[in-house]
């Protein structure tokens, strides 16, 4: 009983100490640039992806990258969890990059997130960041709310920052596979640099609404099957799911936005646009 304890113990200090990862950037183009990471949803691993795209850009592109973990009462990660500690870091930060699900943190910690996208800085939302705070009314910060229906921030975070909020699933899952088709006119953008085309996933999609200023990068494209080669779900068209667009800081200021939708890839891209 002792031994267990003990073992428990040491596990519980150890995801403590990791609740807040930084990677020091080696040599390459983001050298002494600072990119900060917000992992904390409940079913997509985010706190292991976040890490793993953390430290390729700090090891091979060069920017210094801290990724901040969902935690419990006792400071262990908690996938989904809507407590966030060191979010204060995104006052340094050059780029901020979310991988979060139906949020609803407390209101200092949301401050923190709110003067970042003020200050107009670039901002990448993946997978379930279209819905990336579910915040009862009545809350300080319950516009960000991925329903919120007053005109002055409409759909919340996802729509006034993203491009989207929540619009449903594109494709059943377990029943689709997506195939991820890269748009021809847009080969040439440095985000797409190095990508393989027609990538699969072996899941359904998120439905795309595309809004005029969105720059499409990728579509998805629902199968009959989940067998790669399978035919085009003659039903559904392709829907955007990779796209840039700029959002509005306080004060107007333009900044630059990424949205990669769900999708499920063999490899994970990601490129932070300049504000």
């Amino acid at each position: 009983m002792k031994l267990f304890t003990l073992i428990s113990t040491l596990v519980t200090l150890s995801m403590s100490v990791h609740a807040q990862i930084v990677y020091e950037g080696k040599e390459g183009p983001g050298k002494g640039k600072h990119i900060v990471f917000i992992a904390s949803d409940h079913e997509y691993r985010a706190e292991e992806t976040c890490p793993a795209l953390a430290r390729i850009l700090a090891q091979h592109h060069g920017f210094k990258c801290t990724v901040l973990f969902g935690v419990d009462r006792d400071g262990v990660i908690e996938a989904g969890a809507s407590n966030i500690p060191g979010l204060e870091v995104l006052k340094d930060a050059d780029s901020m990059v979310i991988f979060a699900r139906f949020l609803d943190l407390p209101d200092a910690q949301m401050q923190h997130i709110v003067e970042y996208l003020e200050s107009g800085k670039p901002v990448a939302g993946l997978r379930t960041s279209s819905h990336a705070f579910k915040i009862p009314s009545g809350k300080k910060y319950s516009k960000f709310d991925y329903k919120y229906k007053g005109e002055d921030y409409k759909n919340g975070f996802g729509e006034q920052v993203l491009g989207n909020t929540w619009e449903g699933h594109y494709g059943r899952n377990h029943k689709q596979g997506t195939r991820v088709l890269l748009e021809r006119d847009q080969l040439a953008h440095p985000i797409l640099r190095g990508v393989a085309d027609k990538a699969f996933c072996f899941a359904g999609g998120y439905v795309g609404v595309e809004r005029e200023d969105f720059t499409v990068l990728a579509k998805t494209q629902p199968l009959v099957s989940m067998d790669p080669k399978a035919d085009p779900d003659p039903k559904k068209k392709p829907m955007p799911s990779v796209w840039v667009r700029h959002y509005q800081g306080k004060g107007g200021r333009k900044a630059g936005c990424f949205t990669r939708r769900k999708v499920r890839l063999r490899t994970y891209w990601m490129t932070i646009t300049g504000g």
